[in-house]
């Protein structure tokens, strides 16, 4: 086999492994919220990005609807580690963190609340998903998929046509108002 065969196989049987874990484990009443719990003031916002560089610099936009929108939250980014450059010296950002690894995570956020979890990976990605899931945000935003109904309690129709990635990012935003 291939090993880019492989590496799908891999990840499928870890997301599938891990809904299961999550299934059986936490248990947790799962809610969907309605759009018009959307309108309301979030304070804490976490915006997950762990992925490549480009992304990253194609996010940036998000960053700045969500702070025009929401001037008094706090924007913290959740970032992978050469992403960091990216967002360091970004006005609309008030904090950011560093992706080491989902379990470094869990320990470096255990402390943090957030009222709201945008995960901005267009489709699906364990990983930031996972984080979203697990921070146990009021409201975890993210695009529909396949896996993505055990992971957020809001989900966004991706765009069926091909698009810029900018404008993929800001259309997860778009039931915030």
């Amino acid at each position: 086999m291939h090993i880019s065969v492989l590496r799908k196989l891999w990840w499928k049987i870890l997301t599938l492994v891990t809904i299961f874990i999550i299934r059986i484990f936490f248990r947790q009443n799962k809610k969907y919220i309605s759009a018009d719990v959307l309108s309301e003031k979030f304070k804490n916002i976490l915006v997950i990005r762990i992925d490549r560089i480009g992304d990253m610099l194609l996010s940036t936009p998000v960053f700045r609807a969500i702070k025009k929108k929401y001037p008094e939250s706090k924007l913290t980014v959740f970032a992978s580690s050469y992403n960091k450059n990216v967002i360091e010296g970004n006005t609309y950002v008030d904090e950011y963190l560093v992706y080491r690894g989902i379990f470094s995570s869990l320990n470096e956020l255990k402390n943090k609340k957030f009222d709201l979890a945008i995960d901005l990976f267009y489709g699906f990605n364990i990983k930031s998903a996972l984080l979203s899931y697990l921070y146990n945000a009021q409201v975890k935003l993210g695009y529909k998929s396949k896996y993505s109904k055990y992971f957020f309690n809001f989900e966004v129709e991706p765009v069926k046509e091909s698009q810029y990635e900018a404008v993929n990012n800001l259309k997860l935003l778009e039931p915030l108002g």
